[in-house]
């Protein structure tokens, strides 16, 4: 019996590992697709930061600079700011 619950309590696990994100893609799945206007990596003190920038579809004379720290920070900066030309 103990071997059944733990074969199905494994079962379970690996599955649910296995579809992480099958939810998230379900709830966006009618989102619009876009690509970054720029991205590039930044080395800072042995972090790789990586920037994203990009045009809000709403705001078209404003730029958005997205950076992201990951490792064990995972730290996440934005800014918006108008376009100057």
């Amino acid at each position: 019996m103990f071997k059944k619950i733990a074969v199905a309590a494994f079962a379970l696990g690996v599955s649910t590992a296995a579809n992480a994100g099958l939810i998230s893609d379900m709830l966006t799945s009618d989102f619009e697709v876009r690509n970054p206007d720029a991205r590039y990596k930044v080395e800072v003190y042995g972090f790789a930061l990586r920037v994203y920038e990009f045009t809000p579809v709403t705001q078209p004379n404003h730029t958005c600079v997205f950076i992201a720290s990951g490792g064990n920070t995972n730290g996440i900066q934005m800014e918006c700011f108008q376009k100057t030309r």
